[in-house]
């Protein structure tokens, strides 16, 4: 008896999640296609203190 009531539910909401899943697919793709990739820690930049001043003392002289 309630399997009666929660189908149609259930069937609405997969119905649902399926189609915007292929309506919004194209728009997702191509959203993430156009940002940049920005590498995740800076290239060529000390990272510790001690580094960065010797790095500063080295550009000085």
């Amino acid at each position: 008896m309630i399997s009666r009531r929660v189908t149609p539910y259930l069937v609405a909401a997969a119905t649902g999640v399926i189609s915007g899943y292929y309506i919004f697919k194209p728009l997702i793709e191509q959203g993430t296609q156009k940002l940049p990739r920005v590498p995740s820690t800076p290239v060529n930049v000390p990272t510790t203190t001690e580094e960065s001043k010797k790095a500063v003392d080295e550009k000085a002289e």
